[in-house]
């Protein structure tokens, strides 16, 4: 009887320390997701050229081990892969502790004289912290110490997460336009 009963405190225990270690917060659950998403007009640009298009700024812009084209689907029109970029932490004391990668995905439609652009699933990947999906809360979501700047973190994250993508779009729409 005994055993069994410390059998059962530790499958309990072993539980409750999963959940704690597992459970995504609260704030993270309710989180609205960062999705920027545009379509643009190129006058008389047939769809397979601008897939072609679109496919040479993936190739030639994602190169490396943290970027992946997931999906060409020349039929559908549609481009999606992953990406990441590196990302340096604001804390100049301990960098180490967040510098790390942001991840997100990214998809390219295309229609004859349309195409659509997606950024989504951002998430950042630290050192030693990891802040985990990057959303529109004005508030950082997670608190690593007492110490930490969490807050300074979050919205530098942000604002490169941002500078980034808005490079990208610019160089999705030289690359989508005609040749002069």
């Amino acid at each position: 009887m005994e055993v069994t009963l410390n059998k059962k405190r530790l499958c309990l225990s072993l539980a409750i320390t999963a959940w704690h270690l597992f459970a995504i917060p609260s704030s993270l659950l309710a989180a609205e997701p960062v999705v920027i998403s545009r379509e643009e007009v190129v006058e008389e640009a047939p769809r397979d050229v601008l897939f072609a298009r679109a496919l040479k700024w993936f190739q030639k812009v994602f190169r490396g081990p943290r970027a992946s084209l997931d999906v060409e689907d020349w039929e559908k029109g549609r481009i999606e892969g992953k990406v990441a970029f590196n990302y340096i932490s604001a804390d100049e004391e301990n960098p180490r502790m967040t510098s790390g990668w942001i991840a997100f995905s990214v998809s390219v439609s295309v229609r004859d004289g349309l195409y659509r652009y997606t950024f989504t699933d951002f998430r950042h990947e630290g050192g030693e912290w990891s802040f985990g999906p990057i959303t529109l809360e004005k508030a950082c979501p997670v608190k690593f110490s007492e110490v930490r700047h969490d807050q300074r973190e979050w919205d530098k994250m942000k604002k490169d997460t941002a500078a980034t993508v808005e490079r990208l779009i610019l160089s999705l729409k030289t690359a989508m336009r005609p040749p002069p």
